[in-house]
């Protein structure tokens, strides 16, 4: 089968749009074949045309929909009738489709060590909280903001689940989505399997023509938690024994040991009415975000929509299905 004409019609282009929603285009083209028994996916591709290719007077709408009919009494015209509309979501093939972020904050009890002794707008400058006498008060809890986001996007396979694995409760170890090292967790890390069945992806044996494919792919979901104060773990710098010249000594007031635990400074006794220092411990493993997860976007969904590693597309895939049908 040959294509012997094709034009495009300028009567019954269209641009519908409602208050409210996005425009939708519509473009005619008239296609002359020598047979009597054609090939309808030659004939919808003789303009040329690629799904999700821009209309070409409103770049943000895209190639959707194409409609193929015989035309008049004669036999050998058909047309073809393409619908373009802006949308997120109009990729047909799993991993081609914009990421979703979802977020949510909330409020968490975590033991209090510290207060803010500043003015009513200093946010900066803290105190160990005490008594009167400067003995640390202990047993004390606080809520304490802390941010979720969740990360959804479909990728290729294979997936990677000794990576996975490993970041399962691991914080950043770099600057990743405005945090700081240790300020990101991953809560929750899963990929579900998946197979669709999508148009025009592989070629028919013997033809260039193009054949549904069933298609398999992992839907991956990550939750990170955000912690301004860090993931590490502090608790007081007090105790009964003290180091002097490396060897353990009890702590003593007035040549008696003392009843309850001491304030120390570099396992050293401070003096008597001191207030504690803070011991900081790293308790979770901290690994690279920025080589493993996409940034966090600002508004367009598509940006930053960098893979995993492992999570690779399948290009020629791609590039076979964003020809017409």
């Amino acid at each position: 089968m040959a294509v012997l004409e094709c034009r495009e019609m300028f009567r019954g282009r269209q641009r519908q749009a409602a208050y409210g929603d996005v425009p939708v285009y519509t473009r005619i083209f008239m296609v002359k074949v020598d047979e009597l028994d054609p090939d309808f996916q030659l004939i919808s591709s003789a303009p040329g045309i690629a799904w999700l290719d821009a209309h070409p007077e409103d770049p943000d709408a895209y190639l959707i929909e194409s409609n193929l009919s015989q035309d008049g009494d004669s036999p050998f015209w058909y047309k073809v009738v393409f619908t373009y509309k802006t949308s997120d979501g109009v990729a047909e093939i799993p991993w081609l489709r914009p990421h979703n972020w979802s977020f949510s904050g909330s409020l968490a009890s975590v033991p209090a060590f510290w207060y803010y002794s500043g003015s009513d707008t200093d946010n900066d400058t803290k105190t160990i909280i005490h008594n009167s006498a400067y003995d640390p008060l202990q047993g004390l809890d606080k809520d304490e903001g802390e941010f979720t986001v969740t990360f959804t996007g479909n990728f290729a396979p294979p997936f990677p689940y000794v990576a996975a694995q490993m970041y399962v409760g691991a914080m950043n170890s770099d600057y990743w989505s405005g945090g700081g090292p240790k300020c990101w967790k991953v809560s929750s890390f899963s990929a579900t399997r998946k197979v669709e069945t999508v148009p025009g992806v592989q070629k028919k044996a013997g033809s260039d023509r193009l054949i549904p494919a069933k298609v398999t792919y992992y839907e991956v979901n990550v939750t990170f938690a955000y912690r301004g104060t860090t993931w590490d773990l502090q608790t007081w710098d007090v105790g009964f024994n003290q180091i002097i010249n490396g060897v353990k000594q009890k702590c003593k007031f007035g040549g008696s040991e003392a009843s309850e635990p001491v304030a120390l400074h570099n396992g050293v006794q401070k003096a008597s009415g001191e207030p504690p220092e803070m011991l900081t411990f790293r308790v979770y493993r901290m690994l690279e975000f920025g080589g493993m997860f996409p940034e966090i976007p600002d508004t367009n969904p598509y940006e930053n929509a960098t893979q995993f590693p492992g999570l690779q597309s399948d290009e020629e895939a791609m590039l076979n299905y964003l020809r017409v049908q």
